[in-house]
């Protein structure tokens, strides 16, 4: 195969790839609500201060949004009763980066988005009720 074609088969390659991005724009609130949610719980680890805790440990969060999808802030609403856990689950909120970009309905530049974390340890989740973690 010639250079040209192999660089047109590359160009077009990455053509393909990038267009997903763009055809995966949420077009609700309530679709980018729950994108955004799904996103953040799955970048939230077990923080090692639980590995001594024998009940559930549970906290809120509020995080700033803004409309390009940049975590702006993450503070605490409600504390787990650990300030270890408190911080570390900031912490892994704040290194998660981006979220989706807002959808098309939603006219302000900046979001807020309260979740409430919950780690669960050995099978004490109650039914119905998702955990983000459980050991």
């Amino acid at each position: 195969m010639n250079w040209r074609i192999r660089a047109a088969s590359m160009a077009a390659l990455l053509l393909c790839l990038a267009a997903p991005a763009s055809a995966q724009s949420l077009a609700t609130q309530a679709e980018w609500q729950k994108a955004v949610s799904q996103k953040i719980l799955r970048g939230i680890g077990l923080p090692a201060a639980t590995r001594e805790m024998n009940s559930p440990v549970v906290l809120k969060v509020r995080i700033a949004i803004l409309r390009e999808g940049t975590i702006d802030t993450v503070t605490l609403v409600e504390s787990s009763g650990s300030a270890a856990v408190d911080e570390a689950t900031l912490g892994m909120i704040r290194r998660n980066g981006t979220v989706p970009p807002f959808s098309a309905d939603m006219a302000e530049d900046r979001k807020d988005l309260t979740l409430p974390i919950r780690f669960y340890f050995n099978g004490d989740a109650p039914p119905g009720l998702p955990a983000t973690r459980t050991r």
